[in-house]
């Protein structure tokens, strides 16, 4: 299915959001790869990154990034469960 650039446009715009809200979170290589493919348009494989990212950190994430990374996946209709993955890190 083909959606509109608008829906591309804001899903890139959500996640930028999300990476700048965690970067102190991530390691610089990943920040920049992520800014790489969100160049690229592969916005599912950026919003994944960030995901897998944050769960090897293994620190604390506000409990808002990971309703947000939820949403993005969903809206991407994207297979995994982020809330779970990232569970055990998710603070108020």
């Amino acid at each position: 299915m083909t959606y509109p650039a608008a829906y591309y446009q804001e899903l890139r715009g959500r996640i930028k959001a999300v990476l700048i809200s965690t970067t102190q979170l991530l390691p610089a290589d990943t920040v920049t790869f992520v800014i790489e493919l969100l160049d690229a348009n592969e916005l599912g494989v950026a919003e994944e990154t960030i995901v897998d990212a944050l769960a090897e950190a293994q620190t604390q994430i506000p409990r808002s990034v990971v309703v947000e990374l939820s949403e993005i996946a969903s809206a991407m209709a994207m297979d995994y469960d982020v809330a779970e993955l990232l569970a055990p890190w998710s603070v108020e």
